[in-house]
């Protein structure tokens, strides 16, 4: 694999008819949280991914392999530790003890299964992944299930892949996980309704809102209004909404010469974000 070339291209790829169309690139040591509602096409772009399912429109190209959680078969009597060594090749036994001990199951390596708690069986069947040459994991909603000191070192585990030239695609519920990742595909009937980093996604959400606390509202009123979209006055305080919220922060701070007493800014969230878009 070229180090220069992207480890999955999509092509102007949509999976309904008349849908619109998703073109990107995932490069070495990114990672994308995939969202949306149930039934919204998350599974049906993993699958595409891996080759399983096709898309109506465009191509999928894929450099370097794809790796995904295995799918347990109810009577089948394995050990975390049998499916961390069931890929292909020789493991290295530090990776293989910092992948076990990531999805918390270093002390229930050699324990069946079957005995083992629901969130710790999903971290089970993330190993052959994780451990896999594969240059592209794709994950269909494991994160959510596991407990939350599992999830953090999970995807610490998963920024160290992304370093030796890994790339994720994530399905996931969770607003904290899609943060973490970074970047974002947010499906919607089975489109593509935006395609982009965290910080671009609340960048489109409502305005920020800063809470100003001053004996002298009205003055202060007259300052930020040009930068606003709205200004609420009320004693001693003004709520006022903002695009650029921080700049506006400064503005107070540094221009307008009367007793401000706090200035606190309340930005958009990425749960906020995510359910204006889905």
């Amino acid at each position: 694999m070229a180090a220069d070339s992207p480890l999955v291209k999509f092509d102007s790829v949509a999976w309904r008819e008349g849908g619109r169309t998703l073109s990107l690139e995932l490069w070495p040591g990114e990672a994308y949280a995939v969202v949306g509602r149930a039934g919204s096409g998350k599974s049906w772009m993993l699958e595409s991914i891996q080759g399983q399912a096709r898309p109506v429109l465009g191509k999928i190209t894929v450099d370097g392999g794809v790796a995904a959680p295995v799918e347990l078969a109810p009577k089948r009597k394995v050990t975390p530790m049998d499916l961390a060594k069931s890929g292909r090749g020789r493991i290295d036994s530090a990776r293989l003890v910092k992948v076990i001990s990531a999805v918390g199951l270093w002390e229930e390596r050699d324990e069946a299964i079957q005995r083992l708690s629901p969130s710790q069986a999903v971290a089970a069947c993330l190993l052959p992944a994780l451990l896999s040459s594969a240059k592209v994991v794709v994950i269909d909603g494991h994160l959510d299930i596991l407990d939350p000191v599992a999830l953090a070192e999970t995807l610490e585990l998963m920024r160290d892949e992304g370093k030796a030239g890994r790339g994720f695609f994530v399905a996931t519920q969770r607003p904290d996980v899609v943060e973490s990742l970074g970047q974002v595909v947010a499906l919607r009937a089975g489109e593509s309704v935006f395609a982009g980093s965290v910080r671009e996604l609340c960048g489109r959400s409502r305005p920020a809102t800063v809470h100003v606390t001053t004996d002298q509202a009205s003055t202060v009123r007259t300052m930020v209004e040009p930068m606003s979209v709205s200004v609420k006055v009320g004693p001693g305080r003004l709520e006022i909404t903002a695009h650029n919220a921080h700049a506006l922060a400064a503005r107070l701070l540094t221009q307008v010469y009367v007793d401000i007493y706090s200035i606190v800014i309340q930005e958009p969230t990425v749960a906020d974000a995510l359910l204006e878009l889905l």
